[in-house]
């Protein structure tokens, strides 16, 4: 009976094999017909979901059809390759999702990707565990990678090794100097390995791989729609900061919040969305419900920001507070604090804090344009020159740094190069803003500046 249940099993296994084949997937086909789980559109579980069930969700949470987000984490041949050859003789799914994050961090070693300053949104669309794991393979190409792509690559690799491995939003790690997540609305993300038989489980830290777990009250484990709206935030902030597409922008944000309501990240995206259409009221409501949400560094950072819009520095210096002192080497609130200093013509203050901000991020985008602001108010107008044609160059599609940068042409009277430069200004804001940024232009940088019958009329 022993050899014929023996025989019968290996001649299953022999079929499967040749069916798989067949169907040109291998061991991918199996693990999707392994998630035979059913259970109502919308109400999703917090255990894995094969993608044609959550596009379905999604449908039914958000009114939207994403068709390639909801393949996010979805396992393709190349994610099964990594996951094959990394957990080769692990047997718990702990030890298998130890080998899977020391693989990715292998493929950070050899500079496959990087870390970076994670405040401005990187051009290109958010990358499946399939596009990341086919980004990460070659060495010392540094790719600029999101930690909710990494992690998702992780958990891709653990679900191909049948783990039920799910994302986790992480808000903290004990004794760190700055925020995980600087920007407030990129959010940082890890892996979450369910322990069994039940049980707390454990967070892997994918992207940078640290050793020492966050603490529980700092851990979001996300089901798989959840996962897929922090997706569609990232990419919200492409279509805002590099597409300058708003219209998409808004849906995408909307749709993150719909998704994920309980992240603070998903808030501060539409909140930048809101703000940068001018429709402050609900922009500023967005980031009170992200406070609200996690009061931490980052969202005070990102409030503090707002109240230099209205040119409030004391409100800005209330909101930061005690957020230095906590995250000394926090860059990003140091630049903002610089700022207010400067609205408060602290001038030296503010000079230290951006020597601070650049000493802990030296790519921080942000610093040569504060530099070119500071330079230009002592009256130091080449050197100032210098760096705002340097944030120009960092940041191309914001209309901030062109617009320092414009001020410091005028001061100097290169009148060439501010027409130019103008003229980039207005093809950087949205139509129904156009006719009034022009005449705020004209009024700033002169009528000559922006013609009448100039730029704006023609775009």
């Amino acid at each position: 009976m022993q050899v014929r249940a023996s025989s019968g099993r290996s001649f299953r296994v022999l079929l499967w094999a040749v069916v798989a084949a067949l169907l040109g997937a291998g061991g991918l086909v199996a693990w999707q017909l392994r998630l035979t789980h059913t259970h109502e559109p919308g109400k999703v579980p917090l255990e894995p979901v094969a993608a044609t069930r959550l596009r379905e969700d999604v449908r039914v949470l958000a009114g939207v059809d994403e068709p390639e987000l909801t393949a996010l984490l979805e396992p393709d041949a190349a994610v099964a390759e990594l996951a094959a050859r990394a957990a080769q003789g692990a047997r718990s799914d702990q030890e298998k999702a130890q080998r899977i994050v020391e693989a990715i961090a292998a493929r950070r070693q050899a500079r496959a990707f990087a870390d970076w300053s994670r405040v401005d949104a990187r051009p290109g669309l958010p990358l499946t565990a399939a596009g990341v794991a086919r980004s990460v393979a070659l060495d010392a190409a540094e790719r600029k990678l999101y930690p909710l792509e990494v992690a998702a690559l992780a958990v891709a690799a653990l679900r191909q090794l049948e783990v039920p491995a799910l994302l986790a939003e992480v808000f903290a790690f004990p004794g760190e100097l700055r925020p995980v997540d600087p920007s407030g609305r990129f959010g940082y993300f890890a892996v979450f390995v369910p322990a069994a038989g039940g049980g707390s489980g454990r967070v892997y830290d994918a992207y940078l791989g640290r050793s020492e777990a966050p603490n529980p009250a700092d851990v979001s484990v996300l089901n798989d729609a959840q996962a897929v709206g922090a997706a569609l935030a990232l990419r919200a902030m492409d279509a805002l900061q590099n597409r300058l597409e708003l219209d998409g922008a808004q849906r995408d944000a909307e749709t993150a919040v719909k998704l994920l309501p309980s992240s603070p990240s998903t808030h501060g995206v539409l909140a930048s969305v809101l703000l940068s259409r001018a429709e402050t009221e609900r922009g500023k409501a967005e980031l009170d419900q992200a406070l609200a949400l996690r009061p931490d560094a980052a969202r005070r950072n990102n409030l503090a920001l707002f109240a230099l819009t209205r040119m409030d520095a004391m409100a800005a210096g209330r909101e930061l507070g005690d957020t230095l002192k906590h995250y000394p080497e926090f860059a990003y609130a140091h630049t903002t604090y610089a700022a207010a200093s400067m609205i408060l013509m602290s001038y030296k203050v503010a000079g230290e804090h951006l020597d601070l901000a650049e000493k802990a991020d030296p790519e921080l985008p942000l610093v040569p344009q504060l530099w070119a602001q500071l330079l230009a108010a002592k009256g130091e107008l080449n050197e100032a020159l210098l760096m705002g044609r340097k944030a120009v160059q960092q940041r191309p599609n914001d209309a901030q740094p062109l617009y320092i940068l414009a001020r410091i042409e005028r001061s100097l009277n290169l009148k060439e190069d501010l027409r130019k430069h103008a003229a980039q200004i207005l093809e950087l804001t949205p139509r129904p803003q156009r006719e009034g940024r022009k005449l705020h232009l004209q009024s700033v940088l002169g009528e000559d500046a922006v013609p009448e019958q100039g730029s704006a009329e023609k775009l």
